[in-house]
């Protein structure tokens, strides 16, 4: 269970067969595309237009999907959810899929990606949580979008936590803890730790505090692919270690 299966070699597309999502639901795919690839980000030689664009048209060759059935989020660091049907994404941090044929594709460096399935209503979510994405519970606002669109009770819709900064490469001052702290009724075990030798500094998980989000707001199958952007930084881009580039993170409905 999530061992990486390389498809391609240029650009790079990592593969995560899940037990949630490969076993189960095999009419959803899902996929990392880590490094030497780049999905945007600050201009760079990982992100110049032309090459984003190749890289794009590269991942819908590989599904079958034609160029402008794939979304791609102004995403903002917020928490505005929008449906696939929607005429525009600026401003969004995450989309709900309803519509056979679509992908979704966002940027990620450290934040969280967070992957909600609906199987019974052959629907899924994509959400970008950095701390400010989690300060405003997108995680449960995408469990909550989800239902309401889908009728669907919360308990069956399953999730996936994508390669994010792990907690104990995640240093961070007061500002963050107290946003995220109390988006949660119980704080995870570890979630928050005080950093012995400086003082107002903390190291955050923000994947366990997305989880709690997602297990508060009914979720009960979650799983947590364990890659951090840091640990294993030649296969992922990290903006804490100073990099520009960008992974992309893409779910379709096939």
């Amino acid at each position: 269970m999530g061992d990486m299966t390389d498809v391609m070699t240029q650009p790079r597309l990592i593969l995560y067969p899940s037990r949630i999502l490969a076993a189960q639901h095999t009419w959803l795919a899902y996929a990392v595309l880590g490094k030497p690839h780049s999905m945007g980000g600050p201009t760079h030689e990982h992100n110049r237009p032309e090459r984003v664009a190749a890289h794009r048209q590269a991942l819908c060759r590989t599904f079958a999907l034609p160029p402008d059935r794939l979304i791609c989020p102004d995403q903002v660091h917020g928490h505005v959810i929008r449906p696939s049907s929607s005429p525009a994404f600026e401003g969004t941090d995450g989309v709900i899929l309803a519509d056979t044929g679509y992908g979704v594709l966002m940027n990620f460096a450290d934040c969280v990606p967070v992957v909600l399935v609906a199987p019974t209503a052959r629907c899924a979510a994509l959400l970008h949580a950095g701390w400010r994405g989690t300060a405003a519970q997108i995680a449960r606002l995408g469990v909550e979008t989800l239902a309401q669109q889908t009728g669907c009770a919360p308990e069956t819709i399953q999730a996936v936590l994508g390669p994010a900064i792990s907690g104990p490469c995640y240093e961070v001052d007061s500002t963050v803890v107290e946003a995220v702290v109390p988006t949660v009724k119980e704080l995870p075990e570890g979630a928050v730790q005080a950093k012995a030798k400086a003082e107002g500094k903390y190291n955050v998980d923000l994947r366990s505090i997305n989880r709690q989000q997602l297990r508060e707001a009914g979720v009960e199958t979650i799983e947590i692919l364990p890659y951090c952007t840091v640990t294993n930084n030649l296969q992922f881009f990290s903006h804490r270690c100073g990099e520009p580039g960008r992974n992309g993170v893409f779910i379709h409905l096939k």
